[in-house]
């Protein structure tokens, strides 16, 4: 409520004046207590806004440090850097806003305080005074006697001037107090405006700031969408694999990693201490650069071996702990022990091996092929390191305390044999990376086109230079198993399965729809050298899709009224060749794809229809995945002849094992074929048991080294062991052995697979499921001994040999043989016109129905006889 004070009203000095005068005292009282409670208030705004502001500004510094750190991600780095500069600038705006608060009401108000109320409620004091006295000249002069004259006198004059002083005092008062509250309604509106403005340009410059954010916020979300997608997709396979690592089991502890091209063996050994009390302590031992050394921590590294060449390694049973085995030096010696048996003989083919490689490395320095020219097991075997340290070691009985397999190759060097014909580092025509490289694309990496690879993927088939080895590691052993073609062992099923493949067919399928500009070269970054091998390999961003075989296009379909309406695989049988080809003569390359016409069920007429016949009649388009006749004289039949509409990646999967066809196998792999698929038509069997029963060593390497479960049963409760033993192919039961299995697993008629070897009366059946069996059960009651493992060892390996005796001689039509996998052009139908000359000749009749068969794939199977 405005109260207005008259002047007029103040020099009568009524009742009405008084009451006005303290009414606007009181509302002066409630203006002071409500503006020092807004400035209170305002004041506690600003600090804890300025509390705030600091807060922010720690949380923009902890935000910057986060970006800093992620040196190794430019989109995180950078992506924070853009941000916090955004928070920066708008916590500036804070601090402008608060500090327009502090001006624009604390301060004016304090000083409206301090200026206007505060001499107001002055005023009043002397007002009230002023007044007092006045009263009380009035009492005195109504008081005084008449009949005193100079009393009445005094009192007059103290009257007059009193009556004066009360006016002025009190139009003076009256004043204050009218402008005092004339004044309350501008200050308080005026000062809330001027804070409104700062809050306007506050708000409106953080607009303007984060408008112009706006794109690149969207395309932060994006990015961040697609890094969701790809975490999920990672997340997927972390899970894949983590369960995968989970079901492995027999880790030896010893790793192998690529640092730098250079290879690095490593893992966790029990090392005896040299001091008194002969202490053992678990150490991380690691071979890097022809040294051998220990540490307990990243940075304290103890130098064990200074000089690989210098040293040896054998067994020793001098102690009473197990899986002991000690590295020999001029002068001393080390003991060490390993976790299991098995990690045991690891660390030992490991430190011989890095042994051999140091040799073979200093003889290439000195460019002594004399020397290079040796057997690797003259450089390598511990009895010639021994001897030559045995001058200036006290250790002359380490030649009796090698293992069994030592012992063997002696034996084998003595008789002038070898009887483990893929060792590793072995010269000449044996050498497996020799033969592996007669396999077409293998001398240049299938990836980047490095020359000389020394690196492989057993579970694609192909040879890797050491950089795309190190990418195909970091994509997990489920996409690509990697070794080395130098420093690993090599069992002949894995070799005979890269004989299979090799990279000019395996890029045929994973680069078939790849451009010039996708590929990489010797020379390309990591980063992009990873991004292609995931897109090729995990993404198939690149793979030959199985519509393209499959689609309407004129190339597939040349004559009127012909239909795609079945397919099948074929696979290949041996032939007699030609007496009249020399068998150096080289071979001539056959296109991959070839269309012919032969007769269906009773047809007659002639087999091969000239190109420019006219076809009217109905017939039926056979996709047939293989060659029909090789140049080599080796004939292919067929697998059973499937609806077209039934064709997907699991089935070809299924089917192109039966045929043995790798290629096939892998092109349904490719196009994320499930390899331990059931098919409910043939009883619920794998592609595994497929390969089981034709007896295909390679096709089950192959399925094996891509994830195959060994002991998935089938509707008879059936393994691929089973049947394996009920084929007789001890070859497959010799290489599912080698796995860890359930052997006392039984089909629905109660037998075991060595139930159905001893009805099959298959001897080497029985005598290695007996003996895998006799071993499995010495482990379990820990009585096995390295002898006992060694024997088991070496059966299995004589096994494995036998399965592939020829090894060593080449096949000319793998090496020379060309591939080319679809997207070839349409030829015309000459292909088996000289092998059904004699059946047209004799057959009469029009032909009713033809076959017409586009061949997309080919493969070599040896000893596969038996057809579906």
């Amino acid at each position: 409520m405005t109260i207005s004070l008259e002047f007029e009203e103040c020099i009568k000095d009524s009742p009405k004046f008084r009451d006005l005068v303290h009414q606007s005292e009181v509302d002066v009282v409630d203006l002071e207590s409500q503006i020092d409670r807004m400035v209170k208030h305002c004041s506690v705004m600003v600090d804890s806004g300025k509390v705030y502001n600091n807060a922010c500004k720690g949380f923009i510094g902890s935000v910057n440090d986060v970006g800093y750190a992620s040196t190794d991600d430019a989109f995180v780095q950078g992506t924070l850097k853009r941000f916090t500069s955004t928070m920066s600038e708008l916590s500036s705006f804070h601090t402008m806003l608060f500090d327009q608060a502090q001006r624009s009401v604390r301060t004016q108000l304090n000083n409206f305080l301090r200026e206007e109320v505060k001499p107001t409620k002055d005023l009043k004091k002397t007002f009230d005074k002023v007044s007092d006295d006045y009263l009380s000249s009035l009492n005195k002069h109504a008081a005084a006697n008449k009949l005193k004259p100079n009393e009445v006198e005094d009192t007059n004059s103290v009257l007059t001037s009193s009556r004066n002083c009360f006016r002025s005092v009190a139009m003076d008062y009256v004043y204050q107090i009218n402008m005092l509250h004339k004044k309350k309604k501008f200050q308080s509106v005026d000062k809330i405006l001027s804070y409104m403005h700062a809050l306007f340009t506050f708000f409106h410059q953080g607009y303007d700031l984060l408008k112009d954010l706006e794109p690149y916020m969207k395309s932060v979300s994006g990015q961040l969408e697609e890094m969701c997608k790809r975490n999920e997709e990672s997340r997927k396979s972390m899970i894949v694999e983590q369960e995968r690592h989970q079901s492995m089991t027999g880790d030896s502890g010893m790793y192998m990693t690529c640092v730098n091209n250079a290879i690095v063996i490593e893992g966790h050994l029990f090392k005896r201490a040299s001091n008194a009390f002969k202490t053992w302590n678990r150490r991380w031992f690691t071979i890097k650069d022809n040294k051998l050394f220990y540490q307990k921590k990243k940075d304290d590294l103890t130098v064990v071996v200074d000089d690989i060449r210098l040293c040896t390694v054998r067994l020793t049973e001098e102690t009473e702990r197990r899986f002991c085995f000690e590295v020999v030096l001029p002068g001393k010696s080390f003991l060490l022990q390993a976790e299991s048996d098995d990690a045991r003989t690891a660390w030992i083919k490991a430190i011989q091996s890095s042994i051999g490689a140091a040799f073979k490395d200093t003889m290439e320095e000195t460019n002594s092929q004399q020397i290079m020219s040796l057997p690797v097991n003259k450089i390598l075997t511990p009895v010639s390191t021994a001897a030559s340290l045995s001058r200036t070691s006290s250790s002359s009985s380490s030649n009796s305390n090698l293992s069994n397999e030592t012992t063997l190759n002696k034996k084998e060097t003595k008789s002038g044999e070898n009887t483990n014909p893929t060792s590793f580092l072995e010269e000449g025509a044996n050498n497996v990376m020799s033969k592996i490289y007669q396999v077409p694309g293998n001398k240049t990496c299938a990836d980047c086109g490095k020359a000389e690879p020394r690196w492989a993927s057993i579970s694609l088939g192909i040879t890797l230079c050491i950089e795309c080895s190190g990418c195909h590691r970091s994509l997990g052993v489920h996409i690509s198993k990697v070794r080395s073609l130098t420093l690993d062992q090599w069992e002949p099923e894995v070799v005979k399965v890269m004989l299979k493949l090799g990279n000019s067919r395996v890029n045929e399928i994973y680069t078939a729809n790849a451009t010039s500009d996708d590929q990489i070269k010797p020379g390309s970054s990591n980063d992009s050298r990873l991004a292609f091998i995931q897109a090729k390999y995990v993404d198939r961003k690149f793979a030959m899709p199985l519509p393209k075989a499959l689609g309407p296009q004129p190339a597939y379909h040349g004559a009127t009224g012909r239909r795609l309406t079945r397919w099948t695989v074929s696979k290949r049988k041996r032939t007699r060749p030609s007496p009249n080809r020399s068998p150096n003569r080289p071979r001539s390359p056959k296109p991959a794809v070839q269309i012919h016409i032969e007769p269906v069920d009773g047809g007659g007429g002639d087999a091969v229809s000239s190109q420019g016949e006219d076809e009217t009649d109905d017939r039926d388009d056979i996709i047939v995945f293989g060659h029909s006749v090789a140049s080599d004289g080796k004939e292919y039949e067929e697998t059973e002849i499937c609806k077209l509409e039934n064709l997907h990646p699991d089935l070809l999967l299924y089917r192109a094992t039966e045929a043995a066809n790798l290629p096939v196998m892998l092109l349904a792999k490719c196009n994320k074929a499930k390899v331990n698929w059931m098919n409910d038509a043939d009883e619920g069997k794998t592609a595994l048991m497929q390969a089981a029963i034709v007896g295909s060593v390679p096709a089950c390497e192959f399925m094996l080294a891509n994830g195959a479960k060994i002991e998935t049963f089938d509707w008879k409760k059936r393994t691929a062991l089973h049947y394996a033993a009920l084929h007789n192919h001890t070859s497959v039961a010799c290489q599912l052995l080698k796995r860890r299995m359930d052997l006392n697993a039984v089909d629905e008629d109660g037998k075991s697979a060595l139930d159905i070897a001893v009805d099959e009366a298959n001897a080497d059946i029985v005598t290695l499921i007996r003996l895998k069996k006799m071993s499995d059960e010495m482990k379990e009651d820990n009585s096995s001994t390295s002898q006992t493992d060694a024997l088991v060892t070496d059966v299995f390996r004589d096994f494995s040999q036998r399965t592939f005796p020829n090894l060593h001689s080449p096949d000319p039509s793998d090496a020379n043989q060309k591939f080319n996998i679809l997207g070839a052009t349409l030829l015309t139908p000459e292909t088996r016109q000289t092998t059904s000359t004699d059946d047209s000749a004799s057959s009469a009749g029009s032909v009713s129905s033809e076959k017409k068969t586009l061949h997309l794939m080919s493969d070599e199977e040896p000893n596969v006889e038996s057809t579906v």
